[in-house]
């Protein structure tokens, strides 16, 4: 009848605004994050920038997702890394829908971002790129980690966000990197096979992040919008919403932001990356040093 079929166009009409939505999204003005098109890799990708400057490609950041993890989840990282930079950092879900993320799949999904650049983010489209960072967070960042070397495009730099599992068995790392963990393990992520395992194989220069959380109150999953998803329903200790999430994603976009600058500059000072007072947490830095 007519109210039936009013209902199902208004629902119809919801859902389209909802994609809509998701699909495009500007903040501040300025930054924009938008979904990256690439159907023929069966991956998904979501890239932010910052539109008002001249060069938002002039480095690029691929960073993989962490387990049960989706591209979206990131949001609130990807806006405040890339405000006022002239770097793009592109979320990759390599192999959507599945738990685990696979450094084969990292590999070939990214090359396949690279060669279409322009394809992917049209905003790149004769703008030159100058550096390739690749890392992650979880999962996504032990792929990218072991994907290094196998990839067919230059890596300039490593990024990652207590990224897991890291061993001997995975090997060392000779591109500069910076890393941002934890003290305490959380969400069955062990400290010792995460971001320190990664600051401590890195052979090049390196940054170090430990953030110190002994009540939990900031965890494994805080560098996205969520929590853990699917992962806090099997841990409870690992929660659905983190506390202090907007203080470790800060954490997180400013040292990215430092990183890049240093790759460019070529000087690696301690001082350079040090954030003074961030709300809520604290933190030890290291640089350039043995880890204790």
């Amino acid at each position: 009848n007519f109210f039936e079929r009013m209902a199902a166009n208004l629902a119809n009409l919801s859902y389209i605004l909802l994609l809509v939505a998701t699909a495009v999204i500007g903040i501040s003005g300025e930054v924009q994050i938008t979904d990256g098109d690439l159907p023929e890799y069966w991956s998904q990708q979501r890239y932010a920038y910052d539109d008002s400057v001249s060069n938002p490609c002039e480095s690029v950041i691929l960073l993989g997702v962490g387990t049960a993890a989706v591209v979206s989840d990131y949001d609130g990282l990807l806006t405040d890394a890339v405000e006022q930079q002239s770097f793009m950092v592109i979320m990759v879900d390599p192999n959507p829908g599945v738990f685990v993320k696979f450094s084969s799949r990292f590999t070939t999904v990214t090359d396949g971002i690279i060669e279409n650049l322009a394809v992917v983010a049209p905003v790149c489209t004769d703008k030159t790129t100058q550096r390739i960072l690749i890392g992650g967070h979880s999962a996504g960042g032990a792929a990218a980690w072991e994907s290094q070397g196998n990839v067919n495009y230059d890596v300039d730099g490593f990024v990652g966000l207590d990224p897991y599992k890291l061993d001997d068995s995975t090997g060392k790392s000779n591109v500069p990197g910076i890393f941002v963990g934890f003290t305490r393990t959380t969400c069955l992520v062990a400290v010792e096979n995460a971001a320190q395992e990664g600051y401590i194989e890195t052979t090049d220069n390196r940054v170090y992040y430990q953030i110190k959380n002994p009540i939990r109150t900031s965890t494994h999953c805080s560098f996205t919008d969520v929590g853990c998803r699917l992962v806090s329903s099997i841990v409870p200790s690992c929660r659905a919403r983190e506390p202090y999430s907007a203080s470790v994603q800060t954490t997180a976009a400013e040292g990215i932001q430092r990183f890049v600058a240093a790759l460019s500059s070529g000087t690696w000072n301690k001082s350079d990356f040090d954030l003074g007072s961030v709300p809520d947490i604290s933190m030890t830095l290291f640089v350039n040093e043995p880890f204790p």
